[in-house]
């Protein structure tokens, strides 16, 4: 496959899911270009976030057969859950956090998701050339959105601790930490290789309705906005 439509089928998700993102904001729209410099921030930390999966890797990983429990375990929630969640979440809170922006709710569901699916994209293109073009279907859909919702449970405790709603830093850091379970805990349903994989789709769309719950609850919140107080 030419390269540059490989690029154009990977970016093609991420793109159209922020943009989603970006018209759900009913509070002030972000500066665009400071969301796309986060999307393309996500998609940098994905460089050292993949070395530093590789490095504690088990070797000889197969994920065409189903993993040894333990393995699977640790895959899901340190390799996948904790390291990956914890880069996406330093993109956002060591840029676009300090930033004059960053100052209502829903910034931390926007920037987070941008974070997330800058990221996401640089994993869609590692899978396309080692996989082939056909992995962009279900990861374009499931995986790819996966990222916003597990970043969602970080984002929003961000901002609301940013905008002096939540005055103690520990609904932060136990908002990443469920993002790392979340993400775990999505990726374990995916290495179970039996009847437990299909219940990664009730485990996405119940993510999903937080998602959109806590969007609301941002936009309701927001006091710019004609939606506010609704």
């Amino acid at each position: 496959m030419e390269i540059l439509t490989l690029l154009v089928l990977a970016f093609t998700p991420g793109i159209f899911w922020l943009w989603i993102v970006y018209l759900g904001d009913r509070c002030r729209p972000e500066p665009k270009l400071l969301v796309i410099r986060t999307f393309f921030l996500g998609m940098l930390v994905a460089i050292p976030v993949a070395t530093i999966t590789f490095l504690i890797s088990p070797p000889g990983l197969d994920f065409t057969e189903p993993l040894p429990l333990t393995t699977a375990l640790y895959v899901a929630f340190v390799v996948a859950g904790l390291v990956e969640e914890v880069g996406k979440f330093a993109i956002v809170r060591l840029s676009v956090f300090r930033s004059q922006h960053f100052d209502e709710p829903v910034d931390g569901l926007v920037y987070g998701a941008a974070s997330a699916l800058g990221f996401a994209t640089m994993e869609n293109i590692g899978y396309m050339i080692t996989f082939g073009w056909q992995v962009i279907l279900p990861r374009g859909v499931f995986s790819t959105l996966a990222h916003v919702f597990f970043a969602a449970l970080w984002g929003y405790p961000l901002a609301l601790y940013k905008t002096g709603r939540l005055k103690s830093g520990r609904w932060v850091w136990a908002g990443l930490v469920s993002s790392m379970i979340a993400h775990g805990m999505f990726n374990l349903l995916l290495f179970s290789g039996d009847r437990y994989t299909l219940m990664v789709i009730p485990f996405f769309f119940a993510l999903g309705f937080v998602f959109l719950m806590l969007f609301r609850h941002a936009n309701r919140i927001c006091p710019y906005s004609k939606y506010s107080g609704r």
